[in-house]
């Protein structure tokens, strides 16, 4: 997986908050379902049991039943599982695979609560399933929550943003999530390795992520789900010495790690969202092509560019909030994001970014382009067959969907006006706007 490069542009900070992607297999289930984990008598439909899923360390697939709506947890992947993989045509394999992870800053305020009308409720065990669940949610931006007596409430304001509804509340805890930083975990499944500098037992797989962020020297996890393991090592998979050799090992995870920190900027209000060194804002209201470049470019801005798979999740997953957040819009007939990827008349197949930088990533949709009259993209913000991978669609450029724009952040200097006191002079701040090279 990698580094994630912001391409063609001044500064290089890189990833964001936490998220994860569903890989599905469709008509598809395990035989012999020995490593379920006990739903406590709840009927999950997808929705719930994919957080349901989130919050459980040991949860990596779900079992779908399309028609009984219904999702049972799983301990094992058909990768991991010596089990049968059988055909059923009411049946779905979702697999849980973390692409980014959060490290977060977190405010706690004790016997208050923020109850906005659109909160996520969720039902959970512990104050950090809680937390955990705010920082991978697949559908809002979450920024904050309320946790009381097993009760989780997502948040996509903070106590600033809306103060006339933080109120006392007791029994009740508000906890503000700033991300300060992200982890990208590379997973090499059924193998180990004798090359570690901590052994403990007994550890969930969250545990075991954590005991690696929390250690500096640490590059890789190998972690087992049959007996708790957790070895840390300093070194990734690639990395290790050439005299050890990794063995095979069933149950037995290798995660790479990859941190990176945040750069410290600012993008404004009114819904932007900082990722890395640029700003970006999903919108729902369907709008033509040259329409979403105005309003775009209203706010100093262009249609995103889109670079690896990671930033195409995060896009996907500001369009699901906006879609909820807009009162139930749509984002037009599609479901989709206008992206700034355009060809033309004289030659539809030469396909350009509209920010000027390069055409490092594609990920078209099976038989996408397929009309030499559509000149312009949507991203498609919903699973379909192939995920959320393969979500690019060719499109008349005159077709009303939703858009998404990006722009550079503004970053905030100040000069320190008085070292003895140490105190910050506001009067001396200055911001400078990132945009893209023109060469």
């Amino acid at each position: 997986m990698g580094l994630i490069r912001d391409h063609g542009y001044m500064l290089r900070f890189v990833l964001t908050a936490g998220l994860v992607a569903w890989k599905v297999s469709p008509n598809v289930y395990l035989q012999d379902q020995a490593n379920t984990l006990d739903n406590q008598g709840d009927d999950y439909d997808l929705e719930a049991a994919q957080l349901a899923c989130l919050a459980t360390a040991s949860c990596r697939m779900i079992d779908y039943n399309r028609a009984e709506d219904t999702g049972n947890l799983l301990t094992v992947t058909p990768v991991t599982s010596l089990e049968k993989v059988v055909t059923h045509e009411n049946r779905d394999i979702w697999e849980y695979s973390v692409v980014e992870t959060g490290t977060p800053y977190m405010t706690r305020i004790d016997g208050y609560a923020l109850h906005n009308p659109l909160n996520r409720k969720v039902m959970v065990i512990t104050e950090q399933q809680c937390v955990d669940i705010c920082l991978n949610h697949q559908e809002i931006v979450c920024r904050a929550i309320n946790f009381k007596d097993g009760n989780c409430d997502l948040s996509r304001l903070t106590k600033a943003m809306d103060p006339g509804n933080f109120n006392e509340e007791s029994g009740s805890v508000y906890i503000e999530i700033e991300r300060l930083s992200s982890t990208v975990w590379q997973e090499h499944v059924n193998i180990t390795t004798d090359n570690f500098f901590k052994n403990s037992v007994n550890q969930t797989q969250e545990d075991c992520r954590r005991l690696c962020v929390n250690y500096p020297i640490c590059r890789r996890l190998e972690y087992s789900f049959d007996s708790g393991d957790c070895l840390l090592g300093q070194a990734t998979l690639a990395d290790i010495p050439q005299n050890v050799t990794p063995v095979y090992q069933p149950g037995f995870h290798v995660y790479d790690r990859v941190t990176v920190d945040f750069a410290k900027g600012y993008c404004g209000g009114g819904g932007w969202i900082q990722r890395g060194s640029f700003c970006y804002l999903a919108n729902c209201t369907p709008s033509s092509h040259d329409e979403a470049v105005e309003r775009c470019g209203a706010n100093g801005a262009v249609l995103a560019s889109i670079h690896d798979l990671n930033e195409q999740l995060f896009i996907q997953w500001l369009g699901r909030d906006a879609m909820r957040n807009d009162g139930g819009l749509t984002c037009g007939i599609y479901q989709g994001l206008t992206i700034g990827l355009t060809s033309s008349a004289t030659n539809t197949s030469a396909w350009k970014w509209e920010d000027g930088s390069p055409l490092d990533y594609l990920a078209w949709d099976q038989d996408e382009p397929n009309d030499v009259d559509e000149y312009c993209v949507f991203l498609h913000i919903r699973a379909r067959t192939n995920g959320l991978q393969l979500a690019w669609y060719d499109v008349e450029c005159s077709v009303h969907i939703g858009y998404v724009c990006k722009k550079g952040i503004t970053l905030v200097f100040a000069k320190c006006a008085s070292a003895r006191e140490n105190t910050w002079s506001e009067v001396t701040r200055k911001t400078v706007v990132l945009k893209p090279m023109t060469s």
